[in-house]
């Protein structure tokens, strides 16, 4: 077969120390770099360990002088980098030194790349845009995951649109990596877990690559096999030396990998979750991952076959097609399905994850995960999210019909005048349908309809032998959301669960700069109506939502099998 022209590089540091006890040699590594003063870039964290500490006292032990800075985020800013650029340069610095997980090797590049080369570090979003060399740099890794201590790739996040910059360039690749295995001893185990799924991200990502090659898929397949051994033992026991030292040697595979042949479609969007909401790069990964590989199984089933092998998966027997979805199904089962450590923090979704990685700025009410639409822009939803007894559940009272798109009259999205009323009516005309058993989406027409709401009413007539009316459904809508109030209340819920995240009052969203902006006062008077009791009486039953006409029911005490089961 005849093939085009087309060349492939690959990249990879100059030299790699690799093993028990190889963070002992940085020393005399910045030293043969001709280094006389390292800045050493890393974060707050392995800060306070003691572990920046003990490096510096490595490296000027073997004569090179250390200035730390400590300012990396968890997903670092440009911000982060031009406050290195300026430690940095103030100390007359001539070398880098990274210490830590991708945040601080990413910060060390970015830094790298202004000292350099000038400018702004967003000068150099995209593909070689550097024209002349970093400072001599050494990247110390304590996490097996990002691989960023030996790839030509850095990610910093735009500080004023939150936007991830990815910044490929060769010239950022560390002169040496060093993977000791003794300083990713101790990592909690949400880290290792969400560390290791990057791990496992980056090796299928550049398997599946379109532009992988005989070197990056023996590379990606290695990481595999060693994540699908290795990383459940790390999770598990964090002292546990070994599988420390296999996941080093996986994720540095999987980076040889995936530096060579690139990404895909669950970083690209990893990233930007990332960037905007501030979420472990990892857990993010792995949210995505299993949905993006059954997404992309058709293309090529051969390929996600092999994957499926080398997670330890017996094919024997099956098409390529069945045989790639056990590779994916395994993803699902075996994290979240069967609870291990990873898939416990993942199935109990986004104030779980935000917890585990000590994450504050997280999208959710009373636990829930705020769905697509953004409070700050359409004000009523925002309601919604916030007095929803079930927490940030927009089908609760579904006022993108009113707010959006135009159904039962308008009321401007951006404006909070109305919001409070129309978020209240449509909560109680839902609580009122799904209590009848009827799918809550038909309250979405009795909106515009005139004869709808008529015509549900004779419908739950008909089938339960009474005689309800109008005030009559509106009173169960009512009532329903107080019993479940009330019932919120003696679970331990108060007036402060009925609050969205403070990032939604203090950033700014595009492209009305709008914020929430209701008070405290201004949400708790949702609460305050009140529901007839002329036509009605409560089930006896604790907690039932039902509201029962004071005549007899053909269906006794219990009220109309739709409503009180």
């Amino acid at each position: 077969m005849a093939l085009a022209d087309q060349t492939f590089g690959f990249f990879i540091p100059t030299v790699t120390l690799m093993g028990v006890g190889s963070s002992k040699e940085t020393g005399a590594q910045v030293k043969a770099l001709g280094a006389r003063k390292a800045l050493l870039v890393t974060d707050k964290g392995i800060s306070a360990m003691g572990m920046a500490d003990q490096i510096k006292q490595q490296v000027e032990a073997a004569g090179v002088a250390v200035v730390i800075f400590d300012g990396a985020e968890p997903n670092p800013t440009d911000t982060n980098v031009h406050d290195g650029v300026k430690v940095y340069r103030e100390n007359g610095c001539d070398a880098i030194i990274s210490l830590g997980g991708g945040n601080s090797h990413d910060c060390a590049k970015g830094v790298g790349l202004v000292i350099g080369n000038g400018g702004h570090i967003r000068d150099f979003e995209g593909v070689n845009k550097s024209t002349r060399p970093m400072p001599p740099f050494v990247a110390i890794n304590t996490t097996a995951g990002t691989a960023s201590e030996m790839t030509r790739f850095c990610i910093i996040t735009n500080a004023d649109t939150h936007v991830k910059m990815a910044i490929v360039d060769w010239r950022c690749t560390p002169n040496i990596a060093i993977n000791d295995p003794v300083l990713m001893v101790g990592k909690p185990a949400p880290l290792t877990a969400a560390t290791g799924m990057d791990a496992l991200t980056h090796a299928v990502e550049a398997y599946v690559s379109t532009i992988a090659t005989p070197i990056t898929d023996a590379c990606a397949l290695q990481a595999i096999r060693l994540i699908a051994d290795y990383l459940r033992p790390a999770v598990a026991n964090g002292k546990n030396l070994e599988a420390r030292d296999k996941m080093a040697y996986a994720e540095y595979l999987a980076g040889m990998a995936f530096n060579n042949a690139s990404l895909g479609y669950v970083h690209a969007m990893a990233h930007q979750l990332g960037g905007f909401y501030n979420l472990p790069h990892g857990v993010c990964n792995a949210i995505l991952l299993p949905s993006v590989c059954e997404f992309n199984m058709i293309s090529n089933p051969k390929r996600f076959a092999d994957i499926a092998v080398a997670m330890g998966e017996n094919i024997d027997g099956l098409s390529d097609v069945d045989a790639a979805a056990k590779g994916i199904i395994r993803l699902l089962e075996e994290e979240i399905g069967k609870g291990t450590a990873l898939g416990r923090i993942l199935g109990g979704g986004a104030g779980s994850v935000g917890r585990a990685y000590g994450v504050t700025r997280v999208p959710v009410v009373k636990n829930q995960g705020i769905p697509a639409y953004d409070p700050r822009s359409v004000k009523g939803i925002g309601i919604t999210y916030a007095t929803s007894t079930m927490g940030a559940d927009h089908t609760a009272g579904y006022t993108i019909a009113t707010n959006i798109l135009n159904v039962g009259g308008f009321v401007d999205p951006l404006k909070k005048e109305g919001q409070a009323e129309l978020s209240r009516n449509l909560q109680i005309a839902t609580a009122a349908v799904d209590s009848t058993g009827m799918c809550i989406f038909v309250a979405f027409p009795a909106l515009d309809i005139p004869e709808c709401l008529p015509a549900l009413i004779d419908m739950i007539n008909a089938r339960s032998g009474i005689n309800l009316t109008g005030d009559d459904v509106t009173n169960l809508g009512k009532h329903t959301l107080k019993v479940e109030r009330q019932f919120n209340i003696e679970a331990g819920f108060t007036r402060e669960h009925d609050r969205l995240p403070e990032f939604f009052r203090t950033e700014p969203v595009a492209p009305h700069n709008a914020v929430w902006d209701f008070n405290d006062e201004e949400i708790d008077e949702f609460w305050n109506f009140q529901e007839s009791t002329a036509r009605a009486q409560q089930c006896p039953r604790p907690f039932c939502p039902s509201v029962h006409r004071t005549t007899k029911s053909p269906f006794g005490k219990g009220g109309f099998r739709g409503i009180c089961l």
